[in-house]
């Protein structure tokens, strides 16, 4: 088991093969903390990707250095699952939709005439007996509802220009799965409280009838749409690490859990990872229910704007 970087500096790529598999210990190095919960994970997870993640070099070695942070990484490829489910990819991806997203707002809001930027969420009713597929499945048609045709018109109408939405995923043993979509958006003109409150409500018309439709006997409360303001520089990154990406909340950019009235995907995994079998086959589940899923969807073109330019890379070599 690593327990340090110098432990994580001192070992060659043919020892990654070979590390003794352990649980997750919270407090130490972040880097340490996902392959060390990932290792644990291989022995659970059903995903055969996931087993072998990090563990082979597509070229003939791999060699763990010191970056110029002083902090380990790793010199040359090594194949990697890309699963939302595995700490060290899900880790990967959150920082760099971070990043884009940062970069993406300043340039929306700076040179694209953007005016307004709000966050709003999106759940739907669930019970202890509903599955975690069906959940996702009737909260995605909700969404594809309220953000097409002629609700995208509306939008367009009052000046969206990009937006970025997240699935999260959390689970109760009082109400079951609860799967929601947290969102980002950019608008071409300052909102006030009656743009919003007509935004809101053709959004929740379109949406609950679909859930609704989708979710027998379901009654789809009008908080279940809430809207905020961003009204603060930074608002969108914080944001986005806090409600977005799962693993933002293990650790990313120094971040601590928060209080949760359930489990996140990642307590999933810890107590499965003890052999709990309940929630192994939660796990099994939420494994199943997110195969192939979009956890991240942006608007076209909202990506590229947050790709690094050449002005970009000379500014962060300064």
């Amino acid at each position: 088991m690593f327990t340090s970087n110098e432990d994580f500096e001192r070992t060659d790529s043919s020892a990654l093969l070979t590390i003794e598999p352990c649980l997750f210990r919270p407090g130490t190095n972040g880097i340490i903390d996902k392959w060390n919960r990932l290792q644990r994970l291989r022995q659970y997870t059903s995903r055969t990707t996931t087993k072998v993640c990090g563990l082979y070099a597509s070229g003939s070695f791999v060699e763990v250095i010191k970056n110029d942070s002083g902090k380990p990484a790793i010199k040359g490829a090594l194949h990697y699952c890309q699963s939302r489910l595995c700490p060290l990819c899900q880790s990967r991806a959150s920082a760099s939709n971070i990043h884009t997203l940062e970069r993406a707002s300043a340039r929306i809001m700076n040179e694209m005439g953007g005016k307004f930027i709000l966050f709003s969420t999106y759940t739907l009713p669930h019970k202890k007996t509903s599955s975690l597929k069906s959940l996702i499945d009737a909260l995605n048609k909700g969404i594809h509802s309220a953000f097409s045709g002629r609700g995208r018109q509306m939008m367009k109408g009052y000046g969206l220009l990009h937006y970025a939405r997240f699935l999260e995923i959390t689970y109760s043993e009082q109400n079951g799965w609860h799967p929601h979509i947290h969102m980002v958006s950019w608008w071409g003109k300052k909102l006030d409280d009656e743009d919003i409150d007509a935004l809101k409500n053709d959004a929740y018309l379109r949406f609950s009838r679909s859930v609704e439709r989708s979710i027998k006997g379901a009654m789809v409360a009008r908080s279940a749409i809430d809207y905020q303001e961003a009204n603060e520089e930074g608002a969108v990154v914080r944001y986005v690490s806090k409600n977005s990406i799962p693993a933002l909340k293990e650790g990313l950019l120094s971040q601590n859990k928060v209080a949760w009235s359930g489990d996140t995907i990642w307590d999933i995994q810890e107590k499965a990872c003890t052999g709990d079998e309940h929630y192994l086959k939660l796990l099994m589940e939420l494994e199943k229910a997110t195969h192939r899923r979009r956890w991240v969807s942006m608007s076209q073109g909202l990506s590229a704007l947050g790709t690094l330019t050449t002005d970009d890379i000379e500014t962060q070599a300064c």
